[in-house]
């Protein structure tokens, strides 16, 4: 668990048992503490985290409780990052909506659609507040990257126009730390955005390029080995 003055937050998330896992007759080696955020395995195990959310954790309920402040912080001028890391099968890419799925239900909305919609309903109430008040509406600018790390090489997925044969010819993108310690890049393409809809209609077809060719940043690891998308969003 994190020093109380910590700005790193740490969460587990238990996944329910796959089909497959009961076929084979596997058995749940997890207990959560009642009313503690503590893990325990099997019976003389226990590990205390930040938060942690067992078996029938709704989605609703960790982005709730682990990125909503994060999102309103963004207004206050704070930066932000939520990293999902675990094996593969641990449930990253659910957690986290990496997959783009158009066809799931709202409750099964993961972090990166629930930020987003949250980013831009925040913006628009304080469009409305400003106007309620009859002074003059803020102006916000959201831009985006979206980048892939694959076998330790950096690839735009907005850069339309790279040749997916490219793939192992060296990146022209730099990641860099500034004086102050803040990282940024050079060299990504960065895609100004309007709306939730919009956001949301570029990142499955940028995913899909990246397979094809086989961020507050958000960061997923995905079900291919040794590949990491980064979703960055910068609002100003």
């Amino acid at each position: 668990m994190a020093a109380p003055d910590s700005c790193v937050k740490v969460a587990v998330r238990i996944r329910p048992q796959l089909s497959k896992e009961k076929i084979e007759g596997c058995h749940i080696c997890t207990s959560v503490t009642p009313g503690e955020p503590q893990v325990l395995l099997g019976k003389d195990k226990a590990f205390t985290y930040d938060f942690v959310f067992d078996l029938d954790t709704w989605q609703e309920q960790i982005y709730t409780t682990c990125v909503g402040k994060l999102i309103e912080g963004c207004f206050e001028g704070y930066n932000a990052t939520v990293l999902a890391y675990g094996q593969t099968g641990a449930g990253k890419t659910y957690t986290m909506g990496t997959g783009f799925d158009m066809s799931i239900s709202e409750d099964e909305q993961g972090i990166i659609p629930r930020a987003i919609g949250h980013l831009f309903s925040g913006i628009e109430e304080r469009k409305r507040a400003a106007q309620s008040q009859g002074v003059a509406a803020p102006e916000f600018k959201v831009s985006a990257q979206f980048l892939e790390l694959y076998n330790e090489e950096i690839l735009d997925l907005f850069d339309s126009t790279r040749d997916p044969d490219s793939r192992h010819r060296k990146s022209n993108i730099k990641i860099h730390e500034d004086a102050s310690g803040s990282i940024y890049t050079t060299g990504v393409t960065s895609r100004l955005i309007s709306s939730q809809d919009e956001l949301e209609a570029v990142l499955p077809s940028a995913r899909s390029f990246s397979l094809g060719c086989v961020c507050l940043p958000w960061c997923g690891c995905s079900w291919v080995y040794r590949r990491h998308w980064c979703l960055s969003t910068c609002v100003g």
